[in-house]
């Protein structure tokens, strides 16, 4: 199990098409991921919500009341500047976690509003490379004249089909 992290720009392996390792057409992009704007993130949980009618008269403070009513606490965000931008953008919907802290749940909205608020394109990628060099999540570099690769930029691996005999990698790099 690993967890999706933003690109940080730099990774210890790369592969330019100067080198045996690209060849021509062997990056074809996968799919465009539209960027999101819209994410709701549920927390501390309450495992056994109370019918509001059952508890209206032994609790008299509203506040607790909602709380005992209601399986999740919610965080929130709405960027609206990313919509105006990119009218097709997406709502992430409501995502319910294990967090019990409303800043663990903070700062995980917006990780996944990091991620998701921009266009991301899923590569497939095709290397003459050794195998077993590359894992799953890595950060690697590509330099190549097409796409957003022309002077060298970075993708994470999200896939990876490893060809020992042939001397081959495929993969899919999201960007």
């Amino acid at each position: 199990v690993w967890r999706w992290v933003s690109l940080t720009g730099s990774s210890d392996l790369g592969f330019d098409d100067d080198d045996a390792d690209l060849e021509a057409g062997c990056i074809v992009v996968k799919e465009v991921h539209k960027p999101a704007y819209k994410l709701k993130l549920g927390y501390d949980r309450n495992w056994a919500p109370l019918d509001v009618a059952t508890i209206d008269g032994a609790v008299t403070n509203t506040d607790t009341k909602a709380r005992l009513s209601t399986e999740y606490r919610y965080v929130d965000v709405i960027d609206m500047a990313i919509q105006d931008i990119h009218k097709l953008a997406t709502d992430l919907g409501t995502i319910n976690t294990l967090f019990a802290a409303k800043a663990d749940a903070e700062a995980e909205r917006n990780r996944r509003m990091t991620l998701h608020g921009a266009i991301r394109t899923t590569y497939k990628v095709a290397l003459n490379a050794a195998p077993l060099r590359v894992e799953r999540g890595q950060e690697i570099g590509l330099n190549y004249p097409r796409f957003e690769f022309a002077g060298g930029a970075t993708g994470i691996v999200r896939a990876l089909d490893e060809q020992l005999e042939q001397g081959r990698i495929e993969m899919e790099l999201w960007r």
